[in-house]
């Protein structure tokens, strides 16, 4: 089984390298002891390969915003979810944004379960009547 620590990659606010290690405990071990394995270069180019995507994606949706409220969009982008902790994502896409006049990207206070909190407010504020119409 293959394990990870993805404390030390998840790091929004880090500025310094990161470096990721597994351990691989079971199946083809080194002496029968687990073995770590550094990652690092994989784990960061897998990451990375988002990042052409997402840019021309955010740009591509700002082109598509109405000239008056272009500045007002640009300078209040928010990331949430698990993919917004990698390690430098934010400051990435502020980099991408200089290239329409610049703008500010900011990350919620808990990433992580932003979309679920908002599920279950929905949820929440929703009448009865909305839960019959989803039963199977």
């Amino acid at each position: 089984m293959l394990t990870y620590d993805r404390s030390h990659f998840f790091k929004n606010s880090d500025p310094g390298p990161v470096h990721f290690l597994a351990t691989w405990s079971g199946g083809a071990t080194i002496g029968g002891k687990p073995t770590e394995l550094d990652i690092t270069d994989e784990m960061r180019s897998a990451c990375e390969s988002i990042l052409p995507p997402l840019s021309e994606t955010m740009i591509d949706l700002l082109s598509r915003v109405e000239p008056e409220y272009q500045d007002k969009v640009r300078n209040n982008i928010i990331l949430a979810g698990g993919s917004s902790l990698i390690s430098g994502l934010a400051g990435r896409l502020q980099r991408a944004l200089s290239e329409v006049g610049g703008g500010r990207v900011s990350l919620v206070k808990d990433p992580l379960f932003a979309g679920s909190d908002g599920g279950l407010a929905v949820a929440r504020d929703a009448a009865n009547s909305d839960w019959e119409k989803l039963s199977i």
